[in-house]
């Protein structure tokens, strides 16, 4: 692979004819196969590569506005995760953590790139770790971690939760009911407020139409299904990853007290927590996580070379 860059036949796939024209980023779409998967994947800018996950429910739309304020700069690869936005879904198996990160890797390899960074949303920083610890000690990539989720539920809700979004995975009806509910758009606007955010209403309207993919909402329900933690979260403790965590004060779907007690004591992980935002703070503030994440990548940068 690479080391930086993408090489110039990763660059020349024909545009995505099944993204919609006004899809946030269509132009920079592109198709790619790998892993039995055929992938969704926007490429933009100039520079050394950057990986984006989403979070669970959302799409490569998430990290438009940062990708976007980081392009003179950087080269952002931003995925549709299995089964959510464009990619298609795994054909059968559960949507397992350890799954999707080798998924991960197979697209990685078809666009023969290795990431000097990898940005993670939410359950994305939590794919992000898993991969990191399928890589050999010196070819893992730093992460920046925006809300991280990673810690299960607790209490009876560790239990019930999983089985719950099991059994509504395995429901042919809920994912088409919830799809018609999101045709309301107060029902996509509860949800996402309900994150402690305020986003744009661009961003609303690209929620709004992932929502309303009962595709979409089944590979959410998959993934919630499959989502084991606990192993990962101990792996990493002995990895101790380079990472930054961004935390939102006002997030309420993943608290950042719950992060931080999951973070104490990584000799290499730094912390900022941003107190006005919440849950999507990057696309609330995108020209903030831009600033905050040049900086960071400066600072690793003097350290690695004892400048």
């Amino acid at each position: 692979m690479m080391p930086a860059q993408l090489t110039t036949e990763a660059r020349v796939f024909e545009a995505d004819a099944g993204v919609p024209r006004d899809w946030p980023g269509a132009r920079f779409s592109r198709h790619i196969d790998a892993g039995g998967l055929r992938w969704h994947v926007q490429i933009e800018g100039r520079g050394a590569s950057i990986l984006f996950l989403h979070g669970a429910g959302a799409s490569a739309h998430s990290f438009r506005p940062l990708i976007a304020a980081l392009a003179d700069t950087y080269t952002g690869i931003a995925v549709d995760l299995p089964g959510h936005g464009y990619t298609t879904a795994f054909a059968q198996g559960a949507y397992t953590l350890r799954r999707t990160a080798r998924a991960i890797g197979d697209l990685l390899d078809a666009l023969a790139v290795s990431p000097t960074l990898i940005v993670g949303h939410s359950a994305g920083a939590a794919i992000a770790l898993q991969w990191l610890l399928d890589q050999p000690a010196d070819a893992r990539p730093p992460l920046l971690a925006i809300n991280p989720a990673l810690r299960p539920f607790g209490g009876v809700a560790g239990f019930a939760f999983p089985v719950m979004a099991r059994l509504a995975a395995a429901s042919g009806s809920l994912p088409q009911y919830l799809a018609r509910r999101a045709g309301d758009r107060r029902q996509v606007e509860r949800l996402l407020h309900g994150t402690g955010s305020r986003v744009p209403e661009t961003m609303l309207d690209g929620y709004q139409s992932l929502m309303q993919k009962p595709g979409h909402v089944q590979a959410v329900l998959s993934m919630m299904a499959g989502w084991q933690l606990e192993q990962m979260v101990r792996a990493v403790r002995s990895l101790d990853p380079t990472m930054h965590v961004v935390l939102g004060g006002r997030d309420r779907a993943v608290p950042p007290a719950r992060t931080t007690s999951t973070v104490a004591g990584l000799a290499n992980t730094t912390i900022t927590e941003l107190m006005t935002f919440g849950h999507l703070v990057h696309e609330e503030a995108p020209e903030l996580i831009a600033e905050l994440l040049t900086k960071w990548q400066g600072r690793e940068a003097r350290t690695q070379y004892g400048q």
